[in-house]
């Protein structure tokens, strides 16, 4: 039997009857290949619920964050919104990969070149908190862009940014 979101022999993501409880479960094993991190690095694309980074390739970020968001079947069957459902059959996948964010906690994040960003539809949990304080304090990045569910448009951009002031804007509202 696969896990969620587990490669089966026909090479499609294992989509359970129901929605995942774990989505952190169903990233990781996604993601298999590449592997998770306790640590954000260039290669992160997903910070989970967890605080663990999930590795999207090698040195790199070599997969896109759309890799993640489950089939418009599976979408249907756990009763996503129909208007998200629908977009995403007709290729329009930005709602889908929100919502698919918003319901499993997972944030985007990007760093590299003296630069980190990320984006939450949901507030981060402690531990989503801590590895981002820990890949700030560590990396003193020159800029940092956040984009939080805080009814704002647009993310909040720090340029040489001081801990305190990034760990301010993941503080919910």
């Amino acid at each position: 039997m696969y896990r969620p979101g587990q490669m089966t022999d026909d090479y499609e993501h294992f989509e359970p009857e129901n929605e995942p409880v774990d989505w952190d479960e169903w990233l990781s094993n996604m993601f298999a290949d590449f592997g998770l991190s306790n640590q954000i690095t260039n290669a992160s694309g997903y910070l989970l619920t967890n605080g663990q980074a999930v590795q999207m390739g090698g040195y790199s970020r070599d997969q896109d964050h759309r890799y993640a968001i489950p089939s418009g079947v599976a979408m249907k069957r756990w009763g996503w919104p129909e208007e998200i459902v629908k977009g995403y059959e007709q290729g329009t996948s930005t709602p889908a990969l929100r919502e698919f964010m918003k319901r499993s906690g997972a944030m985007r994040i990007g760093a590299g070149s003296g630069h980190f960003w990320v984006h939450g539809m949901t507030w981060p949990t402690s531990r989503q908190r801590d590895a981002i304080m820990d890949y700030v304090m560590r990396n003193k990045p020159r800029s940092v862009t956040i984009e939080m569910p805080t009814g704002r448009q647009g993310g909040i951009d720090l340029s040489h940014p001081e801990p305190f002031e990034v760990e301010e804007l993941l503080r919910p509202r």
